[in-house]
């Protein structure tokens, strides 16, 4: 017999998408802390790419009823695996911002050819990467991930006709995050 030997992220990433296939989550921040606090999840790392797309899906399918979640959530993995990691400092554009475009465009059925769903896609990319850039470096998954949920969710409530809520975030992953900005994080306990 031979074993295949999956990497951590192949191992998060399973994990990740097991979770969000047994949620009930109607509120991706919650489903999104939840899948941070996974045991596979590290504190910085490619696995967060998919993060913020599979949170959104899950709790878009969760809220409106659809049942088509287990190959939207496959397409996300699918695609967020073409983010490498490092992406933030390397292309300039941080796989959590990527993330809420891969779920866009997934919902909406966009393509190369599309017009508005490219556009409302891009949109979303671009309002995510802006706010992440304005932090500074250097990077935090976590505090992107935040950063980039709370622009993912203003667009869900206003592109699907759900109501998300908005929250108020406040780490607890700070302690094991080495380059933490600490006062200088808006999301850091004061």
């Amino acid at each position: 017999m031979i074993l295949y030997n999956m990497s951590k992220q192949e191992i998060a990433r399973e994990e990740i998408i097991r979770h969000c296939l047994a949620s009930k989550e109607i509120e991706p921040y919650e489903l999104m802390l939840e899948l941070m606090a996974l045991p596979t999840v590290a504190m910085h790392g490619p696995e967060h790419h998919i993060l913020l797309p599979v949170a959104l899906l899950t709790a878009l399918c969760n809220a409106t009823g659809r049942t088509d979640l287990a190959p939207l959530l496959e397409e996300a993995n699918k695609r967020s695996l073409q983010v490498p990691g490092g992406a933030c400092g390397a292309w300039g554009i941080c796989g959590a911002a990527i993330g809420a475009g891969i779920f866009s465009s997934i919902v909406l059925k966009s393509s190369p050819l599309a017009e508005k769903s490219w556009e409302l896609s891009g949109q979303l990319t671009a309002k995510c990467a802006d706010s992440i850039s304005k932090q500074g470096g250097p990077r935090c998954c976590k505090r992107d991930c935040y950063t980039a949920i709370l622009e993912a969710i203003v667009y869900c409530n206003e592109q699907f006709d759900v109501n998300f809520t908005l929250p108020n975030i406040i780490c607890h992953f700070f302690a094991n995050n080495k380059s933490c900005k600490m006062n200088e994080c808006r999301f850091f306990p004061s």
